[in-house]
């Protein structure tokens, strides 16, 4: 999210009055808050907006890991469909933060989470490549225990 210049010129006069001790932490807090409720609408729905997706973000993530097929109850309920699939999460990622449950899974659904798992197999190979190169090149010239990276910054090819 853009701050707007004007919230960052309130900011930052009310943050001097308060290292100035002419305003208390909390008076200035409440100072910026009624500006921005005053003054800036758009910027108030930016900023719930933004709150709402990690609360959601946050929620799903705690949520997932029940998702996983657990062998008994699958047997207890007697859903066929998870028993096909008990080493997946019950939902999928079909794109970055969007989610199905496979009971509701299209071919198009199928498509994009093969896709998007197959993009994170890609970053996380490439970026394990890329330490993998660093680690071969720093690890040899740490010579001493106390030794850092930064020790052998010119060495390093």
């Amino acid at each position: 999210m853009r701050i707007p210049a004007w919230l960052r010129a309130e900011e930052e006069t009310l943050g001097r009055q308060v290292l100035n001790g002419d305003l208390e932490r909390e008076e200035a807090a409440e100072l910026l808050h009624d500006a921005i409720f005053d003054r800036d609408e758009p910027l108030n729905h930016d900023v719930v907006r933004g709150f709402t997706r990690k609360r959601m973000t946050k929620w799903v993530n705690s949520q997932v890991g029940g998702f996983y097929a657990d062998d008994e109850q699958e047997e207890e309920t007697g859903n066929r469909q998870m028993e096909l699939f008990s080493w997946l999460p019950r939902v999928l990622e079909t794109s970055p933060g969007r989610f199905a449950h496979i009971n509701s899974m299209t071919k198009r659904d199928w498509d994009a989470a093969k896709r998007q798992a197959e993009v994170k197999e890609g970053n996380a190979s490439n970026y394990a490549k890329a330490i993998r190169r660093a680690y071969d090149q720093v690890v040899p010239l740490l010579t001493e225990e106390w030794m850092t990276t930064a020790d052998i910054a010119g060495q390093v090819e």
